[in-house]
């Protein structure tokens, strides 16, 4: 780092060019596109080379509706957001600010029926300019202008409206920006009926004004995260703002300000926390300022020159972009220590606990951790420390590789209990019960130990959603928080032998566009939001679960499986032959005694980063499939698993079980069935054959809306034996299919079915003679 802080500008910036953006981990920065001092490419190289994957950033409503009714963008932004995009970062879009055109809008506070429709349509037209946005936050920091009351009026009438036009989009609310009348803004978004339209409350949480340990922040989090409750649970923590500035006049006292390396320093534990707190949305304050601005967040100079926390944070995000975070685990009583774990490499950040934050890191208080032969330890930067064994704890943060399995899993067992402790006082019944095994799974978890007590505890949610007595917002705090238990246990799935990659990785991926989809969408489309108010909040969660994985989780297991020359099935052997980033075959052998079929994955990725799927179905027996891949950018992939996916108790436990488990929650709390609504209508269906096979086609009805797709399976089964597997992925617009199945040798009648991801049938069920 002081290597490039004395190196010329260009070389400082093209010592970053080896960083790859190919994690996901919803973090990145605060941008001004349309301030001065901003250059999109600049910008966009900035971002990629940090690592992040997120931005927020916005256009002015006075700014875009210059006219009423007339809607225009700043080239700027428009540039901006298509470029995020083609670079793979989301974009978080602020609605924000006032319009002197709508009533008296100026005075700062939107609240007569004219000013909150002309600000809704200011949302509609912005969404519609960049259907690609998928987040938006209404508003930013006005809690001292609005009381709660108008504020969640205002977003109901923009949730509303924006979930009416693209149900894919999240609304976040809050950006307050302080804690103290949270409680009052959690009240209002139910009592003013917002609360259905709301996805997830943001916050911002700077600590720059008062001096504080990290249990501080850690508090404040756990604050917001208890008016959630206030909400009736479901909704993720967001961090859309957090920072440390360096210039103590403008904060009106040097005391106040930071150093530039303490900045880098301070950032670091801040993103930790954000994790250790469970924010699923993190956007650092910020890239860039204004060259008049002086508020000195900044994470990058006006000149481009990187601050060291620039540095910091990018070496953060590279660390952590695939890891699973485990938690905060117990070192000694005078150290913080946390534990990522990426694919059995494991990695702690430590560093000193203290009263005063801002402590200088140079004072002679170390603290001496002692661990075993083998470690290495690398500060903040990258850079490796030699300690032999012992390392010198001050406040800043130090990374620690090489500590054996059996010490880190002592020590998770040992702040077990404080994980789950607040949940299982809120919940209360047999909850506790719930922690003591789990406290007992820690220090041993195997894979039947983990999933019989997931399975405990969705069947106990079962139970209390039938026995309940108490109002709707009680129970629906409860299930989310038991949801979230779940969630904290399922970790420990990381950490049994027992658990396939392979497995894992190709029924997750079937369950990225699967029935859970499906169910969400058909009961959201057949009532009334009003009518859910507490009730599709597992749908809705369920599904971020699975979006979630889908994203994250599934492109680290895929590139984990393009390493591996062979994998153990439960009951056969597959032998990979042909390995490289660019296999041309892939001749796959399988030895298999078992009389149930076996599934074979295949996947490779598009120009776009995503994985699409084929499935070839085999009688028991050996079997070679050669699959050709002619794609230049593909990344190809090669999985295998046994039995019917629709068999529970074989599945490992990922998200979509627990999606699944959410939905089954969902419907008990229903009042009456779960109505459907046809996707596919088929008809028109027509099919020819020859020795080696069928030709088959056929028209529908697509009433899939706007960004949706489904990967549709056309399957054979001869006396009850699946034969052959085509897919197809169908997009919106589109009503028709043609596919070949190759059934040569076969004499006897054929029964085809259309089926989905999730290889249940589906809409149609006819024999071809």
């Amino acid at each position: 780092y002081k290597d490039l802080l004395t190196a010329s500008i260009s070389d400082s910036v093209a010592a970053l060019d080896n960083i790859e953006n190919d994690g996901y981990i919803n973090k990145g920065y605060g941008t001004h596109i349309t301030y001065s001092g901003y250059s999109v490419e600049e910008t966009i190289t900035l971002l990629k080379r940090a690592g992040a994957t997120v931005v927020r950033d916005h256009d002015t409503w006075s700014g875009v509706e210059k006219e009423k009714g007339k809607y225009v963008f700043n080239e700027n932004i428009i540039k901006y957001v298509d470029e995020l995009y083609k670079n793979g970062i989301e974009m978080m879009y602020i609605l924000c600010d006032n319009n002197p055109l709508y009533g008296d809008a100026w005075n700062g506070v939107i609240d007569t029926q004219e000013e909150i429709d002309g600000f809704v349509n200011y949302a509609l037209a912005t969404a519609k300019q960049f259907p690609q946005i998928k987040r938006y936050e209404v508003l930013n920091e006005r809690d001292t202008t609005y009381t709660p009351e108008q504020y969640a009026a205002l977003c109901k009438a923009v949730g509303k409206a924006l979930k009416e036009l693209d149900p894919e989009i999240k609304i976040s609310v809050g950006a307050l920006s302080t804690l103290s009348g949270w409680k009052d803004f959690a009240k209002a978004m139910v009592t003013e009926e917002a609360y259905p339209y709301v996805d997830a409350v943001s916050t911002h949480l700077y600590h720059i004004y008062y001096k504080g340990d990290s249990n501080m922040f850690v508090a404040d989090s756990n604050d917001v995260q208890g008016y959630i409750r206030d909400f009736g649970g479901w909704l993720d923590l967001e961090l859309t703002e957090t920072g440390y500035s360096t210039n103590g006049p403008w904060l009106g006292s040097t005391d106040l300000a930071v150093t530039p390396e303490l900045q880098a320093v301070e950032m670091i534990k801040r993103s930790v926390m954000s994790d250790c707190v469970g924010m699923s949305f993190v956007t650092n304050y910020v890239l860039k300022e204004d060259v008049n601005s002086g508020e000195s967040y900044q994470f990058v100079e006006n000149d481009g020159t990187p601050m060291p926390a620039y540095y910091a944070v990018r070496e953060f995000y590279d660390r952590t972009k695939y890891a699973e975070f485990m938690g905060e685990i117990y070192i000694q009583d005078n150290v913080y220590a946390f534990w990522y774990r990426d694919s059995g490499k494991n990695m702690v950040v430590l560093w000193q606990k203290t009263k005063d934050t801002f402590a200088k890191h140079t004072d002679d208080s170390a603290v001496d951790v002692t661990f075993a032969d083998g470690i290495t330890a690398y500060d903040i930067y990258g850079d490796e420390v030699n300690q032999n064994g012992t390392l010198s704890l001050q406040t800043y943060p130090m990374w620690v590789e090489g500590l054996s399995e059996e010490y880190l899993r002592n020590a998770y067992r040992l702040s077990a209990n404080g994980r789950l402790s607040s949940a299982a006082e809120y919940i209360g019944g047999r909850v506790s019960e719930f922690v003591t095994e789990y406290e007992a799974l820690c220090a041993n978890p195997t894979f039947d130990g983990v999933t019989a007590l997931l399975n405990e505890i969705y069947e106990y949610g079962k139970t209390m959603i039938k026995n309940n007595t108490e109002t709707d917002k009680v129970l629906s705090a409860k299930l989310s928080e038991l949801s979230d238990m779940a969630d904290e246990i399922a970790k420990l799935m990381v950490l049994c032998d027992c658990s396939s990659v392979s497995t894992e990785s190709v029924r997750k991926k079937l369950s990225s566009n699967s029935s859970v989809y499906k169910s969400f969408e058909e009961m959201t489309g057949e009532m009334e939001a009003s009518q859910m108010i507490y009730k599709d909040r597992p749908y809705r969660y369920g599904k971020q679960l699975i979006e979630k994985v889908s994203k994250f989780k599934d492109r680290k297991r895929f590139a984990e499986a393009k390493t591996e020359h062979a994998y153990l099935a439960e009951d056969g052997k597959l032998v990979i032959e042909g390995t490289g980033e660019q296999v041309r075959q892939i001749a796959i052998k399988l030895e298999n005694d078992n009389a149930e079929i076996v599934y074979i994955g295949f996947c490779e990725s598009d120009e776009n980063g995503f994985y699409s799927l084929q499935t070839y179905l085999t009688i028991p027996g050996e079997y070679t499939l050669t699959v050709e891949d002619g794609s230049k950018h593909t990344e190809s992939i090669v999985c295998v698993y046994d039995g019917e996916l629709t068999d529970e108790e074989k599945r490992t436990y990922t998200a979509n079980i627990a999606a699944e488990k959410l939905l089954e929650w969902s419907q008990l709390m229903l009042d009456e069935e779960l109505k459907t609504a046809e996707c596919l209508c088929l008809e028109n269906i027509d099919f020819s054959s020859d020795e080696s096979g069928f030709d088959f086609s056929f028209v529908f009805d697509n009433t899939f809306g706007y960004g949706q797709s489904e990967v549709m399976y056309i399957a054979a089964y001869s006396d009850g034996i699946l034969t052959s597997c085509s897919t197809a992925k169908l997009h919106e617009g589109e009503n028709g299919i043609s596919l070949r199945l190759d059934c040569g040798g076969i004499n006897r009648e054929v029964k085809v079915m259309l089926w989905q991801n999730n290889i249940k049938p589906l809409k149609k069920v006819f024999v071809i003679n």
